[in-house]
């Protein structure tokens, strides 16, 4: 039962994401509903990528 909750919700979060990021949303969307919880990790992870391609490699997030 949770199975079925959760998939859903996954890929509505993932959507609103890749909407909020700029990213194309539709393939995130179906990544979550095949995968569910599992696709979470890939996509933030390509977010980052995505943002550190736009804004260089050279680009400090962390000051101390």
């Amino acid at each position: 039962m949770l199975w079925l909750f959760l998939h859903p919700l996954v890929s509505l979060w993932c959507y609103l994401q890749a909407k909020k990021a700029g990213l194309r949303s539709w393939p995130w969307v179906l990544l979550a509903l095949l995968t569910g919880p599992v696709s979470v990790p890939l996509f933030l992870n390509h977010r980052r990528m995505a943002r550190r391609r736009v804004m260089g490699p050279e680009l400090n997030w962390f000051r101390p």
